[in-house]
């Protein structure tokens, strides 16, 4: 019964993702400028959040601040499940 509630309190992914650059966001400009900062707070918050991925969650994070730092969106050529079929059904 333990493993069920333990999955009932993880975050999904596009949550965690979404949490992470929240608190990215928030950091002094100067705080979060390069891949080593990143890297330092990728494995800080690999400790906090707990969200399913079949990758370690530490590199999974961490691809996302890279992503973010590049300006690119933070879910690489993916979109988030919300964003993925906006459009009326008839253009699929």
């Amino acid at each position: 019964m333990r493993g069920l509630d333990r999955a009932a309190d993880q975050m999904t992914k596009d949550e965690a993702r979404e949490e992470t650059l929240r608190r990215w966001r928030e950091l002094p400009a100067e705080e979060r400028q390069d891949a080593e900062q990143a890297r330092v707070f990728a494995a800080s918050l690999a400790e906090e959040l707990d969200f399913h991925t079949m990758g370690n969650a530490h590199r999974v994070i961490l691809a996302w601040l890279l992503q973010e730092l590049r300006g690119q969106p933070a879910w690489g050529n993916i979109p988030p499940e919300g964003m993925m079929f906006s459009g009326p059904s008839d253009q699929l």
